[in-house]
């Protein structure tokens, strides 16, 4: 059981480094190691990705119970600035593990973003209790570590 158990994660930990190292080249060793240890202990990745409308609003709906501050950033594959700004969210996710990261892609879920009036990249939205509390538009490292600093407590 404990060898099933082990190798489960063995090939979830590799599944997932091959699946980051196509979609980005920007991801540091540290970083891929902390989601292998998060992915062995159990712990759902450090940044949860949202694919389809349903699993949004689920999502949305789900955090209207839980006083956890959750940071939305909704970003394009295409985008500059939202490339820069990946690692770096990443890297909040592992620092910040009391707030829920999540990652939207707008041209994925076009809808999604619209009813958020998203026209610019990358925008993030801050949300508690399923209500946005704050909202920060562009690639400013200082400034989304404030926002989250002031919305954490």
């Amino acid at each position: 059981m404990i060898i099933i158990k082990f190798t489960y994660y063995i090939s979830s930990f590799f599944k997932l480094i091959i699946q980051q190292a196509i979609q980005t080249s920007k991801l540091s060793f540290h970083l891929l190691l902390e989601m292998g240890i998060r992915l062995s202990r159990g712990i759902p990745p450090a940044v949860i990705e949202i694919h389809s409308t349903d699993q949004w609003n689920s999502h949305l709906e789900s955090s209207k119970h839980s006083a956890k501050l959750m940071v939305v950033d909704f970003s394009a594959s295409w985008c500059g600035p939202c490339q820069y700004m990946e690692p770096i969210v990443k890297d909040f996710s592992t620092k910040y593990r009391d707030i829920e990261f999540v990652k939207i892609d707008v041209d994925e879920l076009a809808d999604v973003a619209s009813e958020f009036g998203v026209d610019a990249m990358p925008t993030f939205v801050f949300f508690r209790k399923g209500k946005e509390v704050d909202r920060l538009i562009g690639a400013n490292k200082g400034e989304l570590r404030e926002r989250i600093t002031k919305h954490r407590v």
